[in-house]
């Protein structure tokens, strides 16, 4: 049973991690962008 559970509960957090890593990715090569762009509205 607990094999079940576990198999169960693998799919969603697999697909969490990976939305996960998707928002992280594109937020990170935004500011990247932003960086090398040179708009950063740093002094």
């Amino acid at each position: 049973m607990a094999r079940t559970v576990g198999r169960n509960l693998a799919a969603p957090l697999l697909f969490l991690n990976f939305a996960m890593y998707l928002v992280v990715m594109g937020f990170a090569s935004w500011n990247l962008n932003k960086y090398i762009n040179g708009q950063t509205h740093y002094p």
